[in-house]
């Protein structure tokens, strides 16, 4: 029996994160918005709620939505990680952004004379190749890519900043 793709995508992460690192998968059936993943990165932790698309929409709850807002309020560092498919995108959004994620989706417009055209890419052209250098997520992504080295190095480096 084959994994579903969030499964799919935490063991791909899970075999590209350093062993140093203390990483807990959270299985929690019952709701409440906590995110998938804890991890504790040399004393500094962080917290990641996992997504996967086949369009632009990303399936955030309302508990969810909450969650990241109250814990950032506090201070704390959260991410939503969303990976696109059928592409290797990878995009992560500070945990503030959970309500633009829910409304808004993985969204690219682009700048033009100021203006930002919300236009939205179908699954199968989600493809970090195919935006041109002035696209842009509508929702503002902390970081974007399809190697999961880029992902690490920007996860150190904002626990880093988070002193």
């Amino acid at each position: 029996m084959s994994q579903q793709p969030e499964a799919q995508f935490w063991s791909t992460l899970k075999r590209n994160l350093p062993k140093h690192w203390f990483v807990n998968r959270i299985e929690n059936r019952m709701g409440g918005g906590v995110p998938d993943l804890y991890i504790c990165i040399d004393g500094k932790s962080l917290w990641l709620e996992l997504k996967v698309t086949k369009s632009h929409r990303v399936n955030v709850s309302p508990n969810q939505i909450a969650w990241h807002y109250s814990f950032n309020r506090s201070q704390g560092a959260s991410f939503f990680l969303v990976k696109t498919l059928p592409s290797s995108t990878l995009f992560l959004f500070e945990g503030t952004h959970g309500r633009g994620l829910a409304e808004h989706g993985v969204k690219f417009g682009v700048r033009d004379s100021g203006s930002l055209d919300s236009g939205s890419l179908d699954s199968g052209s989600l493809d970090s190749g195919s935006l041109d250098s002035g696209s842009q997520t509508v929702v503002p992504c902390a970081w974007s890519g399809d190697t999961y080295k880029g992902l690490i190095d920007y996860l150190k480096l904002s626990t880093d900043l988070s002193t």
